[in-house]
């Protein structure tokens, strides 16, 4: 499983009256396989900025991952009757 990755620090724009330069600015990830000539998946992500990136697109993935098991753990060994 191979993906490109681009980073880009945003500040994200609400409508609660807030001056955006006054707004912490979040990790913008865009993924896309390398068959795709633009961005597929966008993720918006609160994580540190001290952190590498690769270590922000592990933890992306790791959270895929464990959704992934727990839908297959509900499929085969039932776990969503309980």
């Amino acid at each position: 499983m191979e993906s490109r990755f681009a980073f880009r620090r945003v500040k994200v724009a609400h409508e609660d009256g807030t001056d955006a330069g006054d707004r912490e600015p979040f990790w913008l990830l865009m993924e896309w396989s390398e068959a795709d000539a633009k961005p597929t998946k966008c993720i918006l992500t609160t994580l540190p900025r001290r952190m590498s990136k690769k270590e922000i697109v592990r933890v992306v993935k790791e959270r895929w991952r464990t959704e992934r098991a727990y839908e297959e753990l509900k499929g085969e060994l039932g776990l969503d009757h309980f």
